[in-house]
């Protein structure tokens, strides 16, 4: 079983096709990927040789082997025999690998150790949904809604619930699911026949599927010989291959009788296949004929269904619209623009702002997003602007509304429950702090609370501070899930040289330290308190504090006036507001915060990120994104704060330069490893989608 491990080229591709048209197409996207396979070898019987246009198959890399007998399984064993590189992949001939879907199941194989398959996502060619999403009983299995399904679960299917990618007790699949998990690598029970790929020297090269005809249930027996050779079965979810799912399941004879026949017909040839499975399993025959039934009714209805009902299918089952307030400069609208243009997934977003186009729609349009504005007055609601979005909904019929922040909360979950959206989600992203609101936003908070028991499917929270205010104030718990931000070192990263720029830019001291706050002006960022615990450091310790951010200049009277009763105008630099964040975060020492309240402060991890360990207040979660790698107070305590300071610059700025580069990388990998960019699409894709 084993081969040469000494194998030159890298991957061979193995094609057991009876000549379908579809083969052509399948290679042609073989040939554009961005890894292209070095070898196609291409198995077909002599009987169906004449199916195949040799014309039409032309290029270099494809060897074809004509084999005297036919059987899908026998001829990709016979391929397997002749493939002459590290790994082999086992593809369908109505299988079309994305582009970058080979160099992907590439890199993440060189990433494993020990024995391994591993299989990519399928997803449907005309929906553009992948199988568990295709399927109705994945989620029933995966997150079964009431206590009948529970019971049906742990009675015929032995537990009541089940992850992606894993077989029942009766032999039922559930398919491998697009967002399981933040890591784009998780072990399956399972893989799929269409598309595998192989360590060359684990082939299994031996029959192993006793059945003559189609090949059912061929992956389950192959995932089990699989196993029992020590191979562990893995999904790369970022590998993507698209298929006709309709192909499989469903007979397309437009006579409802001959259809019907035809799936009660397949089912008896699966079940000869599953019981054979089920004996080789070790798993309980009775549950496999109740299952066997059960599928049966359900093909029935759903053939049923299909014939009176042909067009009932969603018009646009991966589209999400995001309705927010408005688009101007923002932490929610830069959230969303990262978001949107960051998502590899496939899910079509369209984006409906309540105002104006603002700073991110601009953006957002330029990125060729569709984007909608209505032009209703900022915390106003206008009968002609509520009357667009219903049509605009009712045009685009997305499968998911997600709303963002309280007014679009409340406008948009109303008028998209009106517009026959079910799928409704609302997004918190900050603090719910009365004190600090106005009468109209608190009005609208409140109404909010009364709707979050009818309207939202899920409450999204960026963070876990946050969602505990709003349960306070009587939001709806069940409802309330936590996704926190997410952070990638390819939109924010450590500027080289940065410090030397700043140093130069301001004429500073390089000896000394530099602090600096990122933060608009505003009484929830407690300037204030940072310049009464500044005002403390100046009698012990020269600095220099930059100040970042809108209203941060020296036409802030307040702003100014308390810097000059403090007597820190030769320590305090107003740079405004920037474009260059990547400058200020690389460029200081020490990042401060010195907010009253936050939800989830970007400013924290976006320095960390660009290794800049940060002092900040013991607001929202910033306690868990400093872990151990800062320095933390109690807010509105300028006395606290300056003892913060002091302990950063003895544990940090005044060490070695080595202990400090060590530091800025624990810091930038501590964010990337526990707040990433990827973690955070793949939880609301799996919120929107799975759940």
């Amino acid at each position: 079983m084993n081969k040469d491990s000494h194998l030159e080229k890298l991957v061979s591709v193995i094609i057991a096709t009876a000549g379908r048209d579809s083969i052509y197409k399948t290679i042609k996207h073989l040939n554009l990927s961005s890894l292209v396979p070095e070898e196609i070898i291409i198995i077909i019987p002599k009987i169906f040789r004449e199916n195949l246009d040799y014309d039409l198959i032309t290029d270099q890399n494809i060897k074809i082997v004509e084999t005297n007998f036919k059987g899908q399984v026998n001829q990709r064993i016979e391929g397997f025999k002749h493939s002459q590189s590290k790994y082999t992949i086992q593809l369908d001939d109505d299988c079309f690998v994305e582009e970058s879907c080979i160099k992907r199941l590439v890199d993440h194989a060189k990433s494993l150790s020990g024995k391994f398959s591993v299989g990519p996502i399928f997803l449907d060619k005309k929906t553009n949904l992948d199988y568990f999403r295709l399927v109705q009983h994945n989620k029933s299995l995966t997150n079964p809604r009431h206590v009948f399904r529970k019971v049906f679960n742990k009675i015929l299917h032995g537990k009541t619930y089940f992850k992606s990618g894993s077989i029942t007790k009766s032999g039922l699949i559930v398919h491998p699911r697009r967002f399981e998990s933040h890591l784009n690598l998780y072990q399956v029970e399972w893989l799929c026949g269409g598309m595998v790929l192989h360590n060359t020297k684990d082939l299994i090269l031996e029959s192993y599927y006793p059945f003559e005809g189609k090949a059912y249930c061929e992956d389950l027996i192959h995932s089990e010989f699989l196993k029992r050779n020590n191979i562990d079965l893995y999904i790369a979810q970022d590998s993507i291959c698209i298929h006709d799912y309709e192909q499989i399941q469903t007979s397309r004879d437009p006579r409802l009788l001959i259809r019907l026949w035809r799936l009660v017909e397949e089912q008896f040839h699966w079940f000869g296949a599953m019981k054979y499975f089920t004996k080789l399993t070790k798993r309980p025959l009775l549950n496999l004929y109740f299952m066997n039934a059960f599928n049966i009714i359900r093909l029935l209805r759903d053939g049923l269904l299909r014939h009176i009902r042909p067009n009932s299918q969603h018009l646009n089952p991966n589209t999400v619209c995001h309705i927010i307030s408005g688009l101007g400069q923002g932490g929610a609208e830069n959230a969303l623009f990262r978001q949107i243009i960051n998502d590899q997934s496939g899910t079509k977003h369209i984006v409906i702002s309540l105002m104006g186009e603002g700073l991110y729609g601009k953006k957002i349009r330029e990125a060729n997003y569709k984007i909608y504005t209505l032009d209703m007055p900022r915390s106003k609601v206008t009968l002609n602007g509520s009357f667009a979005l219903y049509k605009i909904l009712r045009k685009e019929k997305p499968a998911v509304v997600q709303t963002w922040m309280h007014h679009a909360d409340l406008v948009g979950g109303i008028i998209s429950k009106l517009a026959g959206i079910k799928d409704v989600y609302w997004c918190i992203r900050g603090v719910y702090n009365g004190a600090m609101l106005s009468f109209n936003t608190k009005l609208t908070i409140y109404l909010c609370v009364f709707f979050s028991y009818l309207i939202p499917k899920k409450i999204i929270s960026n963070s876990f501070y946050a969602k505990d205010s709003y349960q306070k104030i009587g939001y709806k718990k069940n409802k309330m899930r936590v996704i926190q931000n997410g952070y990638s070192d390819l939109i924010l990263t450590r500027r080289p040289n940065a410090r030397e720029s700043i140093v130069e830019k301001y004429n500073l001291d390089p000896q000394l330290p530099i602090f600096g706050m990122i933060a608009r002006f505003d009484p929830f960022k407690d300037h204030l308190n940072l310049l009464e615990a500044l005002e403390m450091l100046k009698n012990t310790r020269p600095f220099t504090c930059i100040l970042v951010g809108s209203d941060i200049s020296g036409d802030n009277e307040i702003l100014v006036e308390a810097i000059k009763n403090k007597k820190l105008e030769n320590n305090i630099i107003l740079a405004g507001p920037t474009e260059e964040i990547d400058l200020y975060m690389s460029g200081i020492d020490i990042h401060i915060l010195s907010s009253l309240d936050e939800s989830f402060p970007n400013v924290i991890a976006e320095a960390m990120i660009c290794g800049t360990p940060c002092v900040a207040t013991d607001v929202g979660d910033t306690k868990m994104m400093l872990s151990d790698l800062g320095w933390v107070c109690p807010p509105r305590n300028p006395i606290l704060l300056h003892e913060s300071i002091l302990c950063s610059l003895s544990d940090y700025f005044d060490q070695a330069e080595s202990f400090k580069a060590s530091h800025q990388e624990k810091c930038k990998y501590f964010i990337l490893e526990n707040f990433s960019f990827n973690k955070m699409l793949y939880s609301f894709n799996k919120a929107w989608f799975m759940e």
